[in-house]
């Protein structure tokens, strides 16, 4: 077990995952740190502060004002992905349930937590429900392709970082989850 300090303080201490070590990036404490660091794998539940309709504020209600019915209703309302995606990327994703789990959810370490695929997973569900409900969301895909904002994104990207079995995945072969290589869908829509 690693000595107690910033990087063990938030150490799970039971469960099947109670002190786990490990060594993938970690951007928290310092995100200026690069590489690998020895870390306990840690969850630091966000209780957060929000709002209720009258404007006071609530603490204690883990960021639930990121990812409320009104929240997920407006998402699933707006008609661009551009749109649908500033606010899903922002509130549900990394404000509400990122923030509120932090840890090793909240950094760079993300994978580190096994509540991450099934959070990630959902994300994809909520894409999904948010396409189903207009057949012309199935090939809106905007935005570009690198941080600089000078590359539009295009259905003729490729994705050469998934490496999904294909040379250079394109991106309009995986729209649609029910078809081309994925073939899934949700039982909950």
């Amino acid at each position: 077990m690693l000595p107690r300090s910033i990087l063990t303080i938030f150490a799970l201490a039971a469960g099947p995952f109670a002190n786990t070590n490990l060594t993938l990036a970690m951007g928290w404490p310092d995100m200026n740190v690069p590489g690998n660091r020895l870390h306990c794998f840690t969850r630091e539940f966000n209780s957060g502060e929000g709002n209720d309709e009258k404007g006071e504020i609530i603490i204690g209600d883990m960021q639930v004002t990121a990812y409320n019915s009104k929240v997920m209703n407006t998402i699933y309302a707006f008609d661009k992905f551009s749109e649908m995606a500033d606010m899903l990327e922002g509130l549900p994703h990394a404000q509400g349930f990122h923030s509120a789990m932090f840890g090793d959810m909240g950094p760079a370490t993300s994978p580190n937590e096994p509540l991450f695929f099934l959070h990630h997973s959902n994300v994809d569900r909520v894409w999904a429900r948010w396409q189903a409900r207009n057949a012309t969301r199935l090939a809106d895909y905007t935005g570009f392709q690198d941080l600089n904002n000078t590359i539009p994104a295009s259905m003729a990207d490729t994705m050469p970082i998934l490496e999904l079995g294909d040379v250079a995945p394109v991106v309009k072969d995986y729209m649609d989850i029910q078809a081309g290589p994925l073939c899934y869908s949700y039982s909950s829509m």
